[in-house]
């Protein structure tokens, strides 16, 4: 999800097909704002969280979730941190008996 090519910044989606071993744009509008520098990890098993990013005028504290068996962003889901996760960032989550638990890093610097 996202990412950039020099100056141009994308919101579009894209999804590795492990059969036919390419890659495949998904059709479909994403309300996510153009960025790159973010951080994007799979949530239990059909949840891909994109937190934060740049887009070198704006600072992202958001995150969406897109569902990767309707291929969707949920914005039923949109949050706003109450930090500010500037890159560089990391997340890393993990299930555990109580759930899944996750852990962002980030530095204050650009």
């Amino acid at each position: 999800m996202g990412g950039r090519n020099g100056n141009v910044f994308f919101n579009d989606v894209w999804v590795f097909d492990t059969k036919m071993e390419n890659w495949q744009q998904v059709q479909k509008e994403t309300p996510l704002s153009p960025r790159a520098y973010h951080t994007t990890t799979l949530v239990r098993d059909s949840e891909l969280w994109v937190i934060g990013g740049s887009d070198h005028n704006t600072m992202y504290g958001d995150v969406h979730m897109l569902n990767t068996d309707t291929l969707e962003v949920d914005d039923s889901f949109l949050c706003v941190l109450g930090l500010n996760p500037k890159p560089p960032h990391t997340i890393t989550t993990s299930k555990g008996s109580k759930g899944t638990q996750w852990g962002l890093s980030m530095e204050t610097g650009f």
